[in-house]
């Protein structure tokens, strides 16, 4: 190209952009815009990259299963992997499987796994009853009146 066909191109450039017909590219405003490129403007004109973490615009959990993870979809327990059940198309991890999960670290109450392993499993943290005898020295007990829990025998 000659200097007097960039001259022209630039000129005509320049007149289009301040007639209102089209706006110049504004980098940074995460479109990119005629004139902008990975180049001139990186923020805007990204070449979406597989393997960053990032399930960006052009991929998904066909092309780039690192970046966009399919849900795991199921109808049968089988269907999950190892610790994990099939609740409502999903694949899930069940609160609990065992007592001991649910352990709340207080003798007051009685900690079980109710409906183990399953979609609707939950930890209970049942209070015991002050009973004299169970190992428990509660509020209404002392050495005199329950010395099996409080007291020396």
């Amino acid at each position: 190209m000659n200097k007097k066909t960039i001259i022209l191109i630039a000129a005509l450039a320049a007149i289009v952009f301040s007639s209102g017909c089209i706006q110049p590219p504004v980098c940074g405003n995460n479109i990119c815009e005629l004139l902008e490129d990975v180049v001139n403007c990186p923020n805007d004109c990204r070449v979406a990259f597989c393997g960053n973490a990032k399930c960006e615009t052009g991929e998904n959990s066909t092309n780039c299963p690192k970046d966009c993870p399919a849900e795991k979809m199921c109808t049968t327990n089988r269907e999950c992997g190892i610790s994990t059940v099939c609740c409502a198309g999903n694949c899930i991890t069940p609160a609990c499987t065992t007592n001991a999960q649910c352990n709340d670290k207080n003798p007051a109450t009685t900690d079980r796994c109710l409906n183990p392993g399953t979609c609707n499993a939950a930890c209970s943290n049942t209070k015991i009853l002050e009973i004299c005898g169970n190992g428990i020295c509660s509020a209404s007990e002392d050495d005199y009146t329950c010395p099996q829990d409080c007291g020396y025998y």
